[in-house]
Parts: C-alpha cells; sequence; structure tokens
C-alpha cells in the first residue's frame, strides 16, 4: 500500500498505541499501570512482582515496535519523497517543453509604431515611416531569428557563388554596402533601450519572438513571451508558411527528420550542408520554387562533382505546368532534364517508408524512388493567425486578410505582402506571393501609417532564374488563361534564342505578361496592362519585347530576326 506519511513519528506513535493496548488486561488488575516510573508499582506485594515483569514486557516490545515503526516510516517518507520528486522534474520537464521562449532584454509597454513581422514588407514600410515621419519610433518583431533579409537568395543566386563566399553572404554584422542577403548590417537597427532613449527615433527589431494575438479594439499585442504592447499604429506583414503535404505530415520520425519544407534562412543552411554529402535528394513540387531549387542543386553538383542526383516530383504535366502554356511548359520540362535533373511528371507520392538510412518514396504510378533527404516545395498559405483575435476577415477564395485599396484591414490596422489579399483595379481582387509586391505593399503601408492616403494600384512583377533561363512576369500569369506566344527566331540558332514573351488574356484584353531571357521590360509590360492592351495590338507590340541594348544589337546585325506567334 503506497501511504504518505507527513510526520515521521507517526507510524512510530501508532505502533506503540497499538501493542501497549493488547498488552492490558481489563478486570484482572486492580491497580492502574502508567507510563510514569513512580506509579509502577501497586498496592498489593504479590501482584507488585507480576504487574512489574508484564509491564517491562510491554515497555520493552513498545520500545521495540516504536523503533521499528520509526525505521518503517523513514522508509516510506523517503519512498514516497523520491516518488514526490520523480514526479516534480517531470512535472519540469513538461513545462520547460512548453514553457514560452524566455523574454528579449527589453520590450516597449506602448509603440509608436508596431509591424509583426520581420520581412521585405516590414523593412520597407519602415523605411517609408521614417522618410515621412524622422522621428518616428519603429518596433518591428519576428518570428525569426534574424534581422529583415531578401528571401529570393535562397533559392537563386547562393547556389551559384563560390562555397568560401558563402559565409559571409550570411553574416548579419556585415561591413557596410559588402554584398550580404540582410538589407542593412545587425548594426544599423537599435537596441530596445537605444531606441526608447533616442530623441530621433529608428528601428530595433526584436527576433526569435512571435505575437499570439491583437486586439484591434485595445490597439494592444500580445507577444508569446508574456509582454503586452499597446501601439498608435500597426502593421500586420506576417507573410506565409510553406505548405506541407499531408503524408509528411503524418510520416514517422526518421522520415520527417529527413523532410525539409524549404522558407528560411536555417533552412538554406542545412540544406546547403545536406548537398555536400548527400547522395540523392528528391524535390517534391514543380512549381518556381520548387524548380529552382532542383535546377540549383543539380547544378552544383555537376560543378563540384559531389555525385549528388536530383529527382522532381509533381502532379502538373511540365514544370511550371499552373503558370506557362502547355508547349512552353514541355520545352521548359526539356531544358531541366537537359541540366540532369530527373524529372517526373504527372505523378503523387503515394506511399513511402524509411529503410536502410534512406526515404523510400513510392509514386502514384508504382515508381520508387530512394533519397537521402527530400524538399516539400508546394506553395504557401497565408498567415492569418491573427484574423480571429483581431476581429479581421479573411479572403474565403485566396486567402490573407481582405484589406481596402489603402491596405488597411480596419482602423489602425494595416496588412502587407504575402497575407495582404488587395483589390487590383484592373484585374479584380488579389493575393500575391513575390519579393516585388511584398517591397512594393509595405512601402504603401508605410506612407499611409503616416497619413499618406495612398491606394495601392501597383502592378508587382516577379522573376525566376532556373538554371540558364531567366523569366520576368507582371499581372495575372495562369495556364487557364488564353495565351499568345512569341517567340524570336535567330538564324542558324536552335529554337532562337529561347527569348520569348508570352501575352495572358481573358476575352481581348491583356491581362499578364511573361518573358522568358529578357530583361528589364517588366515597366514595358505594367504599362502595356495599365492601358488596356487588346490582342489585335500584340504583333507590333510584341517586337518592342525584343529590342536590345545597342551593343547586342549590332553583334547580331547581319541576324535575320523572325517572329514566330503561337496561340493557345
Amino acid at each position: 500500500m503506497n501511504r504518505i506519511v507527513t510526520c515521521p513519528l507517526r507510524g512510530a506513535c501508532t505502533f506503540s498505541r497499538t501493542f501497549s493496548t493488547i498488552l492490558r488486561k481489563p478486570n484482572t488488575v486492580k491497580a492502574k499501570t502508567h507510563l510514569t516510573p513512580k506509579k509502577w508499582m501497586s498496592t498489593g506485594s504479590g501482584q507488585q512482582l507480576s504487574d512489574q515483569g508484564s509491564t517491562l514486557t510491554a515497555v520493552g516490545l513498545c520500545v521495540g515496535f516504536t523503533a521499528f515503526g520509526i525505521i518503517y516510516t523513514k522508509s516510506t517518507w523517503t519512498d514516497s519523497s523520491s516518488k514526490k520528486s520523480v514526479v516534480k522534474e517531470k512535472v519540469s520537464r513538461a513545462q520547460k517543453m512548453q514553457a514560452p521562449p524566455p523574454p528579449p532584454p527589453f520590450l516597449p509597454d506602448h509603440a509608436q509604431y508596431l509591424i509583426i513581422g520581420a520581412g521585405t514588407a516590414a523593412f520597407t514600410a519602415y523605411q517609408e515611416i521614417k522618410a515621412r515621419d524622422p522621428k518616428a519610433k519603429v518596433w518591428i518583431i519576428g518570428k525569426e531569428k534574424y534581422i529583415p533579409y531578401s528571401r529570393p537568395y535562397l533559392s537563386k543566386y547562393l547556389w551559384y557563388i563560390a562555397p568560401e563566399k558563402i559565409d559571409k553572404w550570411m553574416e548579419q554584422d556585415h561591413p557596410v554596402g559588402s554584398k550580404s542577403i540582410f538589407y542593412e548590417s545587425e548594426s544599423y537597427y537599435f537596441s530596445g533601450k537605444e531606441l526608447m532613449e533616442n530623441e530621433n527615433g529608428g528601428v530595433c527589431v526584436i527576433g526569435g519572438q512571435k505575437v499570439t494575438k491583437l486586439d484591434a479594439d485595445k490597439k494592444t499585442v500580445y507577444v508569446e513571451c508574456g509582454k503586452e504592447i499597446s501601439y498608435d499604429k500597426c502593421l500586420i506583414a506576417t507573410g506565409g508558411e510553406p505548405r506541407n503535404l499531408p503524408i509528411f505530415k503524418e510520416a514517422p520520425k526518421e522520415v520527417k527528420d529527413r523532410v525539409t519544407v524549404f522558407r528560411t534562412v536555417d533552412d538554406f543552411k542545412k540544406l546547403y550542408a545536406l548537398s555536400s554529402s548527400a547522395k540523392s535528394i528528391a524535390v517534391i513540387g514543380g512549381g518556381f520554387l520548387g524548380s529552382e531549387l532542383a535546377v540549383s542543386l543539380q547544378s552544383r553538383a555537376n560543378q563540384d562533382g559531389s555525385g549528388l542526383k536530383v529527382t522532381q516530383v509533381f502532379p502538373e504535366g511540365g514544370n511550371l505546368g499552373l503558370v506557362l502554356p502547355e508547349q512552353l511548359c514541355k520545352w521548359l520540362t526539356s531544358h531541366i532534364a537537359s541540366e540532369g535533373v530527373q524529372v517526373l511528371s504527372e505523378r503523387t507520392v503515394s506511399k513511402l517508408a524509411y529503410k536502410n538510412n534512406e526515404v523510400v518514396l513510392n509514386l502514384s504510378d508504382d515508381t520508387e524512388i530512394k533519397a537521402d533527404h527530400v524538399i516539400v516545395a508546394v506553395g504557401l498559405e497565408p498567415n492569418v493567425a491573427l484574423a480571429e483575435t483581431a476581429g479581421l476577415e479573411v479572403d474565403d477564395r485566396l486567402g490573407g486578410f481582405l484589406v481596402n485599396s489603402e491596405l488597411e484591414a480596419r482602423s489602425n490596422v494595416w496588412v502587407a505582402g504575402d497575407a495582404a489579399c488587395f483589390y487590383d483595379r484592373r484585374l479584380g481582387r488579389r493575393r500575391i506571393e513575390h519579393y516585388d509586391n511584398a517591397e512594393q505593399s509595405g512601402r504603401t503601408a508605410g506612407q499611409n501609417m503616416t497619413g499618406g492616403g495612398m491606394s495601392y494600384t501597383y502592378q508587382s512583377t516577379f522573376w525566376s532564374d532556373i538554371g540558364d533561363i531567366f523569366m520576368e512576369a507582371v499581372g495575372l500569369v495562369d495556364s487557364k488563361l488564353e495565351t499568345t506566344t512569341i517567340s524570336e527566331l535567330v538564324k542558324n540558332v536552335e529554337d532562337g534564342d529561347n527569348r520569348k514573351v508570352v501575352f495572358y488574356r481573358k476575352g481581348q484584353d491583356v491581362v499578364g505578361i511573361l518573358t522568358m531571357n529578357i530583361k528589364r521590360k517588366t515597366e514595358l509590360g505594367r504599362r502595356y496592362i495599365d492601358n488596356g492592351l487588346k490582342e489585335k495590338d500584340l504583333g507590333e507590340v510584341a517586337k518592342q519585347f525584343f529590342v536590345k541594348d545597342e551593343e547586342k544589337s549590332e553583334e547580331k546585325s547581319e541576324d535575320k530576326i523572325e517572329n514566330q506567334i503561337t496561340q493557345k
């Protein structure tokens, strides 16, 4: 029986009382026995020795059982204390696992300008706030431990530079003017106390902290470390979380440990290190990110001779199947395969297992592939976790916080970047997951937080580097739309020099333009979309996209250039 005894002598006292009661013989001895020495003797002399012997026997038994009781009780108490200690230790471990991160050195009680999220939109919003309000004090709170950085480098340029230069690019406290993924050096930002004391304002980035609740009525946010911060103006720039597939979410731990859902600086560092030692990597996803990573990994392996084999798996008919028209999609897929990537289109992962230190993927066509590591790149979910507590509306179809033309979700709360679902006067309600939109919407939000009253009318662009193929786009680019593709054909060059322009149409109206291996033409495309470009004018308009710099034009002046038009 498990029994916790709080008093060490309690068990001993119990034993003493029990056995003294047993040794008494009521009604046989007239004189009462007492535990007081002076009254051990009764009035009868014959009975005296008998009573004295009985009493001494009783006392001896009591002493013996008392000692036993003390030993037993001590053992029970020690055992109970040990169990308590174990329970406390388990509770302590559980609390430690669930405990919020420790608070940073300093968090303010009130923020003049508060930005939730520490990405591109947050940084450009700060720049605009400071430009319009020179003494503004801006507080940026972000989940990542890093200061604001340019995310596109992680899937593009960094994979093609010399390995010995990587560390320089990743330094947060880099020299001013040096090449880095970080917009500014760490020394550019104030600490919390420095910002509070600086009468000329500035910006403080509080990394490694998550805002868990926003009360827009009280104009207060709640940080996971337990701190409450009131604000005058607030910008939500929370971006998005990379999607994962159910089959990988529910996978055994051995598989999960070998899966990267690519998004952050830490994801890049992990994958970059793995690419030198792994013999096989599977990339799940055929969009921009998946295709960029597949080609980047294979190109690096080809250069350093590591022997790494990259396999790309996706359900569409070809790379960028949700963006490019079918013919161009198949051409790009063939080009990626020529780089050494094994492209398995029109397939999904149906089963997986962990065997012999490898992840084994069974595909929907019964193909089996083995990989040391798996990258999941299947899109982004806008981070709208604050919507419910803040009383903000989320778009059912596109996701993201619904905002007006000034990017305001409600009074004194703005949204910018991937998480904003805004109204485009030319193209309707949109949500865009690209760098240029984050940069420009952040600027507009920053202007409006300082009373600018500006509508967000900017037609944002995006670009992608897939090996030696460079693409830029503006407007709506969706393979479900009608398209007209115009290719530049150069004499004696197979498939031209891969310079193409794709016009996306809704009926006669051009709503999007994508160029391939044609640089610095997005402003031209933006202007045509804003001015209402029609299908009938495409032949003449396309020529303007193929106009090259003067030097390049002279180099190919003898080539006969034709335009080949393909419609879908």
